[in-house]
């Protein structure tokens, strides 16, 4: 493999020039080989910005043309199975935007293609290095607060209320797959299940009560976990000022995550925690908090694009494979069906 890993992005919207395009330009090991995007005007801005001079506007020449060995795609909800497909046909390792598709058959036939090509499929969920939930995960995992009996998690802004939902966006149209649900809750639902565990089954309720678009801007999802524990998942398209929280709960504890990225934990007095930054022990129990700047260092990865570099340059698996973004987006689709039927859904893909 070149010194520098060559990668190609693929959908030049706000996900990539806020968050994708930026990240890559911080790892010194990676150049940004090449974008593509059907919006010739999109394109030419977002180039401009991270000086990016190979442009293309139809992916599939971009990945003829160009010598590259990873592709980031970052292309509305209902548009990743193309550019997927096309990517991992070609032999390049793959980044998809989640949710990963829109139907359960979509992300099978990516996940095949991908095995069978012999390239990397990766999904991101940008959380999963997102201090706040390293330390809520290491806490978990050293038995800080016991069995874990229930978890609920939410993420809300007012994105509903923007010109982002207008008529002729993508966000607009349920048929694109855009409602509170995919969109927000979507990240929570892979978090849910690193926290607890695979999904049993869910039951959900999903409204549009004051956003001018087709798909919810508002909804709650009850989930049940195979290990018996229970949670609530729920997403709003309205709120101000945002939020994005998890409550983990267990019969020795509770770990609260808020959105500014502090952490609060209460554990029992026998229970020693083992965290490097210090723990309940003898002396009693009380809360702990741990501001955002002091979170202890539990990963090696300042993001998860750095993570996925190291993972083409070394051929490990990424933390979220295809199967992951298959199990997390069966949350999602799930509770869309159970919300339409006001009946449970069981889950048949949460292991592999």
């Amino acid at each position: 493999m070149p010194q520098k890993l060559r990668v190609a992005v693929i959908g030049c919207g706000g996900i990539a020039s806020a968050h994708h395009l930026p990240r890559y330009q911080e790892l010194p090991d990676v150049e940004i080989a090449a974008i593509a995007d059907a919006d010739p005007e999109r394109l030419q801005v977002t180039g401009d910005r991270f000086g990016i001079s190979r442009r293309y506007t139809d992916y599939e020449e971009m990945l003829a043309r160009e010598a590259i060995d990873a592709v980031d795609v970052c292309t509305p909800n209902h548009l990743h199975a193309g550019p997927t497909l096309a990517a991992v046909r070609a032999g390049k390792h793959v980044l998809c935007q989640k949710p990963f598709a829109s139907s359960l058959d979509e992300a099978t036939t990516m996940i095949t293609a991908a095995r069978e090509a012999g390239v990397l499929l990766g999904v991101i969920y940008m959380q999963r290095f997102t201090p706040v939930y390293l330390t809520a995960k290491h806490l978990i995992d050293q038995g800080t607060i016991g069995r874990v009996t229930s978890i609920r998690a939410r993420m809300g802004h007012a994105g509903g209320l923007s010109a982002s939902v207008s008529p002729g966006r993508w966000r607009h149209t349920f048929a694109s797959f855009a409602g509170s649900f995919s969109l927000l809750a979507t990240h929570h639902a892979d978090l849910l299940r690193w926290f607890v565990g695979p999904v049993k089954q869910v039951a959900a309720i999903g409204k549009t009560l004051v956003c001018p678009m087709e798909g919810d801007d508002n909804m709650g999802c009850v989930l049940e976990f195979e290990n018996g524990a229970v949670g609530i998942l729920d997403s709003c398209y309205n709120e101000r000022p945002g939020s994005n929280v998890v409550e983990i709960y267990g019969d020795r504890g509770t770990i609260l995550c808020a959105t500014d990225g502090t952490l609060r934990y209460y554990a029992a007095a026998e229970v020693e925690t083992m965290l490097p930054v210090g723990g309940v022990g003898a002396e009693g129990a009380h809360w702990v908090t741990i501001a955002p700047e002091d979170h202890p260092k539990l990963s090696d990865f300042s993001s998860y694009h750095a993570h996925w570099v190291h993972c083409v340059r070394t051929g490990e698996t990424p933390v979220t494979p295809g199967e992951e973004g298959r199990a997390s987006l069966e949350i999602i689709l799930a509770a869309y069906q159970s919300s339409a039927s006001r009946q449970f859904v069981n889950l048949q893909h949460q292991r592999w």
